[in-house]
């Protein structure tokens, strides 16, 4: 019997959160030992494993359990659920566009020494929404 496409796409993931689980919990460890600057590397190497050890509990239950990998299969393929998501992507990249662009005018007349560097992080903002745009287009 051929496996199931999309329960193989669910064990990759299940993989990858593995792998960013260690990745996490080294720079934890490593921030533990003060091989990195301690605050910053440790709050969020243990956030990081904390999520990711969540998903992977996630994606094991669900893959063990077969109601539970049909209700999901239903959950992630839903095309009501996939226009909504849609949407609200398309609507959070015009409006952090709109937004930064505001920022990048008030900073302009306030501290003016903070438009370049906001106007770059706009512009790789916007470019970096143009490449999901059209990575992640349907192909006909």
């Amino acid at each position: 019997m051929k496996p199931d496409p999309f329960e193989q796409k669910l064990k990759r993931e299940k993989y990858m959160v593995a792998a960013l689980f260690l990745v996490f919990l080294m720079m934890y460890i490593f921030a533990k030992i003060e091989l990195y600057p301690k605050r910053f590397y440790q709050s969020c190497g243990f956030s990081g494993a904390v999520v990711t050890a969540v998903s992977y509990i996630r994606l094991e239950l669900v893959l063990r359990h077969p109601d539970n990998l049909s209700a999901y299969r239903i959950k992630v393929t839903d095309e009501r659920n996939n226009f909504i998501e849609k949407q609200a992507y398309s609507t959070y990249a015009v409006l952090s566009l709109v937004f930064l662009l505001a920022v990048i005018l008030v900073a302009g007349f306030v501290v003016p020494a903070y438009s370049p560097i906001l106007f770059l992080v706009f512009a790789g903002h916007a470019v970096l929404l143009l490449i999901c745009l059209f990575y992640f287009q349907k192909k006909y």
